[in-house]
């Protein structure tokens, strides 16, 4: 409703001027008020390409962040492998330590038993198995055995004393590896936070930016049809003033190649993906592409009735052939006519350049009749 209602209050600002001034001012004015629709329209094509240029960056740097988050994620669930690793690893290491413990306290406790009852009996325990000896060999050979028992349980207990530190230290490395890498685990759930709360908040700078584009495009949608009101108005008025004293006649014969010697068509007439904007519209002429500076000549002979910046064409003229015929040349980087100029059909009016929003060095050439856009080819093929 804003929006119909700001290109209605334009053209009703035009038709006013139209009553209260004079017809030369009239034209005057109104080439002014389109000048300025063209300036805005360009400031507003500036932003939209800005606004595009700043949404790919901030996809890429999505892009980036989500492939942050899925590396994360691998680490954390790698770390989490682990950590289920090292506590079967410890479960375990307990067990071993929880026999190895068992079999000390057995051992001990028969150490205990046989210490206990050595000492109850005294030292005559020994010396009564010694005196039994049958012979002095038997005496030596009990006395061995005597100390080898005592041995055998000391080193026995030595062992499983060993063992257990040995266990105990195992034990005591995993629990630290467990440690570290819970808290290594820690540090990288922090930084998965961070990286989501860095792709939320991006993410909600790429909705502001498409919000931003859509009013853009409405804004630049608003100064188009504008703009085509005015032009409707200059057009009128400059057809009146070519009934009266243009003698350029279409003679109804078939207009030249604009671009001699380049003959490629990069992007025909119709509706196209826009190489900027990404959004479906009307391509309104043909793209031909041609090397930086090479010659743009008049497709037919006719009076150029315009030369100047047009918003989004760049460096622009525009030809009247007569009969309603007229030819459009874009995005060139200088224009070689003046506005009044008469010309003939392959008579140099422009070189090639990439002003304007073009995404390389091309002649857009448009062919309209009666204002309208049609498609060049049939005109020029």
């Amino acid at each position: 409703m804003k929006r119909k209602m700001t290109i209605f209050l334009i053209i009703i600002f035009i038709f006013a001027s139209v009553f209260n001034y004079g017809y030369s001012s009239n034209l005057t004015d109104n080439k002014k008020r389109l000048e300025d629709l063209s300036i805005q329209k360009q400031q507003t094509q500036k932003k939209l390409s800005e606004n595009y240029q700043k949404q790919q960056s901030v996809k890429k740097e999505l892009l980036d962040i989500d492939k942050q988050l899925s590396e994360t994620q691998k680490e954390l669930i790698e770390n989490q492998r682990k950590l289920y690793s090292i506590e079967q690893k410890i479960s375990e290491t307990q067990k071993e330590l929880d026999i190895a413990q068992k079999r000390y306290d057995s051992r001990k406790s028969l150490y205990k038993e046989r210490i206990r009852a050595i000492y109850m009996s005294g030292d005559a325990g020994y010396i009564e198995v010694l005196l039994g000896s049958k012979n002095f060999i038997d005496f030596i050979s009990r006395l061995d055995n005597i100390k080898k028992l005592m041995a055998f349980d000391i080193r026995i207990l030595n062992e499983i004393k060993n063992t257990k530190n040995l266990i105990a230290k195992k034990e005591e490395v995993l629990k630290e590896e467990k440690n570290n890498l819970q808290y290594v685990t820690a540090q990288v759930e922090e930084r998965k936070k961070r990286i989501q709360v860095a792709m939320v908040s991006r993410s909600g700078v790429l909705r502001d930016l498409e919000r931003q584009q859509k009013k853009y495009e409405e804004d630049l949608e608003d100064l188009e049809t504008a703009s085509k009101q005015v032009m409707d108005i200059i057009r009128a008025q400059i057809g009146s003033t070519n009934t009266n004293n243009s003698n350029v006649k279409y003679a109804n014969g078939k207009l030249v190649w604009p671009v001699p010697g380049y003959y490629s068509i990069s992007s025909p007439f119709g509706y196209r993906i826009h190489p900027v904007y990404k959004t479906k519209k009307l391509h309104t002429g043909i793209d031909i592409p041609a090397p930086y500076g090479t010659i743009g000549v008049a497709a037919g002979d006719g009076t150029v009735i315009y030369t100047g910046w047009i918003s989004g064409y760049g460096n622009s003229v525009i030809i009247d052939h007569g009969g309603g015929i007229s030819t459009l040349y874009a995005h060139n980087s200088s224009i070689l006519v003046s506005k009044g100029k008469s010309v003939k059909k392959g008579e140099p009016v422009v070189k090639l350049g990439s002003t304007g929003l073009v995404t390389g060095v091309n002649l857009h050439f448009e062919v309209r009749i009666n204002g309208t856009p049609v498609d060049p080819e049939p005109y020029v093929r």
